[in-house]
């Protein structure tokens, strides 16, 4: 797992899954995931063309939503997201 912050500890992460209509491949996939690990906060992110879907992991309180739409977008028409996972934060 790719982690901006060094052996800092995040507690909790929040997954969102995008979809697309037409999938990013080779090159321009490969810069997709270039671009969207050098925002601060995304720990991973995982392709599965089979499905046209990407699967970011990041901390919310350093990343969210919106910015992450707003990067994908221009690597594939009409990304939506189609899930979010969010855990529980235990008081």
């Amino acid at each position: 797992m790719r982690s901006q912050q060094g052996t800092e500890r995040i507690q909790y992460v929040t997954q969102a899954e995008f979809a697309f209509d037409t999938f990013p491949r080779g090159p321009c996939a490969s810069k997709a995931h270039t671009v969207l690990c050098s925002l601060e906060g995304i720990f991973q992110v995982l392709f599965d063309p089979r499905v046209r879907r990407a699967a970011l992991f990041f901390d919310p309180e350093k990343v969210d939503i919106p910015l992450i739409h707003s990067t994908v977008a221009p690597f594939g028409p009409d990304p939506r997201v189609v899930s979010v996972t969010i855990p529980i934060k235990k008081e």
